[in-house]
């Protein structure tokens, strides 16, 4: 019996080493930096499940962006050729995404928005 709480203690501090390890040594291996970024997302949505608050998801981001209400345009109309842009606001293109569908081809989308649900997890930004 000792010897099984001896081995399932040793199992326990194992884990929570890696864990440990997987959340905050960043590793310069190649792979290893999307490995931490897989079990980063894998234990956030296993801890939502049993009610822990997290970092929340692209797809609870999204839900929120699209839930604020539209921004009223202004009631002063500037002419084109004047028009200044607003301070602090800098202009940030879009970027372009990249992701696989049910059948295995790869599309291709304006906006992460533009991703369906079930694809956004493997989305990937397509580089500049």
């Amino acid at each position: 019996m000792r010897r099984f709480l001896i081995w399932g203690l040793v199992f326990c501090v194992l884990l929570a080493g890696m864990d440990q390890l997987l959340l905050k040594v960043p590793l310069p291996a190649p792979g290893v930096r999307e490995v931490q970024v897989f079990y980063r997302d894998f234990r956030n949505r296993l801890l939502a499940m049993f009610g822990a608050t997290g970092r929340p998801s692209i797809e609870q981001l999204i839900d929120a962006a699209e839930k604020k209400p539209a921004v009223k345009p202004a009631t002063a109309v500037v002419p084109l050729k004047t028009a200044v842009p607003a301070v602090g606001k800098t202009y940030v293109p879009s970027r372009r995404y990249l992701y696989v569908d049910q059948d295995g081809a790869l599309q291709f989308a304006d906006s992460l928005q533009q991703v369906p649900r079930r694809f956004r997890a493997s989305a990937q930004p397509l580089k500049d």
